[in-house]
């Protein structure tokens, strides 16, 4: 019962945003995601997530919802670059007015499912243009990153898969990627 009023929650939420432009650079700009990264073929991002060590949980399929791009990210004091990858997401607002609070709970709670809640990091970080919220799992290697523009509301969902970092990594990648998110 609780799953599926929380799944009923995040269909509704999403149902009221209308998908963007195909290009995520003509919707956002970060400096994390660069069109020369843009992984636009399954061959193309299996072959990267396999050199990356980066298994898919899921069958791999390239979607007109999302975008895949190879990323990188240098840890403050690190002299070495990290690889990743980062999935996005990006929709024009179609007149739902929700919080980032409202958002990042119902993602949280459908994905943390029965997990233990202690094992999971979260935060919200607002500024006048874009209010953000990251969460994710001090012993895995995703990062989840919401981001909604302000005052338009429009709507901007990552998840970020790179190894090797540290909570408090994980936490400084996550605040710099809300904090580069600029809406078109």
């Amino acid at each position: 019962m609780r799953t599926s009023l929380i799944l009923s929650l995040l269909l509704s939420l999403s149902s009221t945003f209308l998908l963007a432009q195909q290009n995520t650079a003509d919707f956002i700009s970060n400096n994390y995601i660069q069109s020369n990264n843009l992984l636009n073929t399954v061959s193309a991002l299996s072959s990267y997530r396999d050199s990356k060590n980066l298994p898919s949980y899921a069958q791999t399929r390239i979607s007109e919802k999302s975008a895949y791009y190879k990323i990188s990210y240098q840890p403050s004091g690190a002299s070495t670059t990290i690889w990743g990858l980062v999935n996005v997401r990006c929709l024009n607002n179609g007149g739902q007015q929700s919080t980032i609070e409202e958002i990042l709970d119902a993602y949280y709670v459908t994905l943390i499912a029965d997990d233990n809640e202690d094992n999971y990091t979260k935060e919200i970080m607002k500024n006048p243009s874009v209010h953000g919220a990251f969460f994710f799992s001090k012993e895995r290697n995703r990062i989840y990153i919401y981001v909604i523009s302000q005052p338009n509301q429009d709507f901007v969902s990552a998840t970020i898969e790179i190894n090797g970092l540290t909570v408090d990594q994980k936490k400084a990648l996550a605040r710099e990627f809300i904090n580069k998110t600029v809406f078109q």
